[in-house]
């Protein structure tokens, strides 16, 4: 996305900050701002006047739902996001705002970076994404 629906621009660092409901994200991947957000998750971007701590971008999340991911090997261009998606696993859990579950395509269920991740997140593999 570029703007929200009705045409208005996208502040992801504002959505992220007055978004304190939010408990469930779905992201597209590939994805115009996918890998910004994922980066702004993990607390690796720095802030900025909208969003003054790493913490505060959808203090509230839960459950993150990758979307359209049906890349298979780690030749694919999903590699830089499924190492931020690492990172930013560990760094909500380490940080007081774990996410409980993350939702991803049955295509990646193979991936090892689930055997080490699987004990701090519950992971769904589905094919309805």
């Amino acid at each position: 996305w570029d703007s929200l629906r009705g045409g208005l621009p996208l502040d992801i660092d504002y959505l992220g900050a007055h978004a304190a409901q939010v408990r469930r994200l779905a992201i597209s991947i590939p994805g115009t701002h996918a890998l910004e957000i994922l980066h702004r998750l993990a607390g690796d971007e720095s802030p900025s006047p909208n969003c003054p701590e790493p913490s505060t971008f959808f203090p509230s999340l839960e459950v993150l739902v990758i979307e359209d991911c049906t890349f298979t090997t780690s030749e694919d261009p999903f590699v830089a996001e499924s190492v931020v998606l690492a990172s930013l696993i560990i760094a909500r859990k380490e940080r007081g705002t774990p996410l409980k579950e993350v939702v991803i395509s049955k295509s990646a269920e193979e991936w090892s970076m689930w055997d080490t991740l699987g004990d701090i997140v519950h992971v769904t593999f589905s094919d309805d994404i």
